[in-house]
């Protein structure tokens, strides 16, 4: 039973660090997007 909750407990954290990774991933394509909007802004 013990060895069931640690498979669990793991199992958790793995879905917590992807989501986290993935948030990370969105902000990154937010920010990529803004500075495609200002570079494009500069040059006209």
């Amino acid at each position: 039973m013990e060895f069931f909750k640690i498979i669990l407990f793991f199992q958790e954290i793995k879905s917590q660090i992807s989501r986290f990774n993935f948030s990370k991933t969105k902000n990154t394509i937010k920010t990529h997007k803004i500075n495609l909007k200002q570079n494009a802004f500069l040059k006209f």
